[in-house]
């Protein structure tokens, strides 16, 4: 019999999940199109667009249901008792991948800065000139701290790490 009792229990807590998941969902769809629709009757699209704003209907409305959807989740884990598992797991995913972020980019800005603090001197002798850099070719626009900004019809950007490793011409302006 306590097995039944379990299982009904389980069964109950399943049941009124799915129900505040549903719910959850709808609720977020229904607000997001009265929001959308009450910022397009409020003409705030034409206002925003008039002054050269991109219209905020549809990305407040978006933003909006987001919301919600965390918020009806939120309420589904409380009813299990998973709120702080969960949302710990997923503090201590974002902090491995904001490291791994910061990681990756020390791993290209510390070599290209210390190489530009050698470079930055050679560079600015060439800045609005014509210039080969490897395989690039056109105006040294910029001489920055990890690169340059070299322009002919597009833009380049040429890391100092390249730009020590290959041989920088001033070539004649056409």
């Amino acid at each position: 019999m306590a097995i039944i009792d379990v299982l009904k229990g389980i069964v109950n807590e399943a049941a009124v999940a799915l129900i505040t998941i549903l719910v959850g969902f709808i609720i977020a769809k229904l607000a997001s199109r009265i929001a959308k629709k009450v910022m397009v009757e409020a003409e705030l699209n034409r206002i925003l667009t008039a002054a050269g704003i991109k219209p905020l209907s549809d990305v407040l409305g978006t933003i909006l249901e987001y919301l919600i959807y965390t918020a009806t989740l939120l309420v589904v884990l409380q009813q299990f008792g998973l709120t702080s598992i969960v949302l710990g797991i997923i503090a201590v995913l974002a902090i491995v991948i904001i490291g791994f972020s910061l990681l990756l980019t020390l791993r290209d800005f510390i070599p290209n800065a210390l190489v530009g603090f050698l470079i930055r001197k050679e560079m600015k002798r060439f800045l609005g000139k014509k210039v080969r850099i490897g395989a690039v070719v056109g105006r040294l626009e910029n001489v920055g701290i990890v690169g340059s900004v070299v322009k002919d019809k597009d833009e380049h950007y040429v890391p100092h790490l390249y730009s020590s490793k290959q041989k920088i011409k001033q070539l004649r302006a056409s």
